[in-house]
């Protein structure tokens, strides 16, 4: 997933005025060492806003479906195999301030662990810490909610992909991805081509269909799957689809 993709903001609005806090946080992607000097990573959080922003950081497990949602309710709390300091804070206008993330957890992992890290903003008045705002005010609250991404990357990972090709009901092509490896697989530039099944003839995935994939993840021990139109110049007709090694 490229940068822009990989927080998602949640926008909630209250009442009429224009003030708010508006909160950023850097980077989105981070790896770190399952022991060692390496197993901390640094995030910068800034307020870019006219008002203060209460902030407070977590840590939960990422477990996508093979359609890629994640529920991050029912996902595990991960709070025994980190530390963040701070985990609460409130960011003054035009304040930055930096966040440590200890991975604490068992040191001799042997696959490469994910993670989301989710960024937000508390609901409350920070004049009155105890009080929520519970319904509409004369003011415009703006409440942020960023996820990210973290790694525990032990030393050696890689990622294993294959992919099996069907063709639907309605002609299209279903790709599902099995990342066999110990490290996630980002799909961006890979190149495929499609071999069939009746003559072994080959055909190269034409940019389009590439395209078509997306710049998407393929976590260790996950599948993926992404049904996408048929590809411009390959018979319809059974086939197996692999990643083309010879195309750099």
């Amino acid at each position: 997933m490229n940068k822009k993709l990989v927080f998602i903001g949640l926008f909630f609005f209250l009442g009429l005025n224009s003030a708010f806090a508006a909160f950023d946080i850097s980077p989105i992607i981070v790896s770190v060492s399952p022991s060692g000097p390496d197993a901390t990573a640094s995030l910068t959080v800034s307020n870019s806003g006219n008002q203060k922003a209460p902030l407070q950081i977590s840590i939960v497990n990422r477990n996508p479906d093979i359609n890629g949602v994640e529920n991050y309710e029912d996902s595990k709390d991960t709070g025994e195999l980190f530390q963040i300091m701070p985990s609460q804070l409130i960011l003054n206008p035009n304040e930055k301030r930096t966040i440590r993330i200890t991975y604490v957890g068992d040191p001799k992992i042997k696959t490469e662990q994910a993670f989301r890290v989710i960024s937000e903003e508390f609901p409350i008045n920070v004049t009155d810490a105890d009080k929520v705002k519970k319904k509409a005010v004369a003011s415009i609250a703006i409440m942020s909610k960023y996820i990210g991404s973290l790694y525990v990357k032990p030393f050696g990972t890689a990622p294993d992909l294959s992919i099996q090709a069907e063709m639907t009901k309605d002609k299209k092509l279903e790709l599902t991805f099995e990342n066999k490896g110990t490290e996630h697989a980002i799909l961006k530039d890979i190149k495929y081509k499609a071999i069939l099944k009746s003559n072994k003839k080959e055909f190269p995935f034409p940019f389009e269909s590439v395209q078509a994939i997306g710049v998407q993840n393929v976590l260790s021990g996950k599948n993926r799957k992404f049904t996408i139109p048929w590809p411009n110049g390959i018979p319809r007709e059974a086939l197996n689809i692999v990643i083309d090694k010879s195309i750099k």
